[in-house]
């Protein structure tokens, strides 16, 4: 009597801790959701994590997926995007880029100036003298060349001497408006006369003559008669 009795009784407390360790199926499925809904919330919060620390310019993975999954395309550009973008602002030669072409005015070639000529000097100790002309002249229109004396160490330039420059016979195709030139421009150490001549031709030009100059000191004066020349061009 006493062994079906607890038979019984064993089988009760048996099957009553079964119920307990051994839950039916709805419980299995609703532990397994809760599993993975917490997986899936730890992994969310570590890619939030990692897309707040990652270094500026370089996204992370994670957040990269993230951006894409959502379909929100507010991602930051990556650093080759940007430096891309820079690279080509800076050469595009906009305004206020310090890049556009150099003007056509800076990169002309400057014009070369003619030079002037001089022709033989003739220098003494009291002055030096000779004739000077403009480096180029134009057939056909009047040009001019200056006499020059200069006084010299203590001597002066004579004020009241009659200055002149005489002409010789004008070269093929040259003309003279005057054969003798008086017009004298003079300082305390300078005297200077303008001979105006026309060439009809181009080509090598000699201007020659002579100049009747004088220079003083307070005790003695000078004059000369001193034949000068000078070879221009005419184009």
């Amino acid at each position: 009597m006493r062994f079906p009795v607890l038979v019984l009784f064993g089988a009760v407390v048996i099957g009553g801790c079964g119920s307990d360790a051994a839950p039916g199926p709805d419980a299995r499925a609703s532990t397994k959701a809760s599993s993975t809904a917490s997986v899936a919330l730890s992994v969310g919060v570590s890619s939030t994590a990692s897309a707040a620390t990652a270094p500026s310019g370089e996204p992370s993975a994670a957040a990269s997926e993230t951006a894409a999954a959502s379909g929100s395309g507010s991602a930051a550009p990556s650093a080759s995007a940007v430096a891309s973008t820079t690279v080509k602002s800076s050469t595009s030669g906009a305004p206020g880029t310090g890049t556009s072409a150099p003007s056509a005015v800076a990169s002309a070639a400057p014009v070369e100036s003619a030079k002037p000529v001089t022709g033989a000097e003739t220098k003494s100790a009291s002055y030096s003298a000779f004739m000077s002309g403009a480096g180029k002249y134009k057939a056909g229109e009047q040009g001019a060349v200056t006499a020059i004396a200069n006084a010299l160490n203590e001597y002066h330039v004579n004020q009241n001497y009659p200055y002149k420059f005489t002409l010789n016979a004008a070269p093929a195709g040259v003309s003279y408006p005057e054969t003798t030139i008086r017009n004298v421009s003079r300082t305390e150490k300078r005297a200077a006369i303008t001979i105006p001549f026309t060439a009809s031709s181009a080509g090598p030009v000699t201007i020659s003559g002579t100049l009747s100059l004088s220079v003083c000191t307070d005790s003695n004066c000078v004059v000369e008669k001193v034949p000068l020349s000078v070879t221009v061009k005419v184009e």
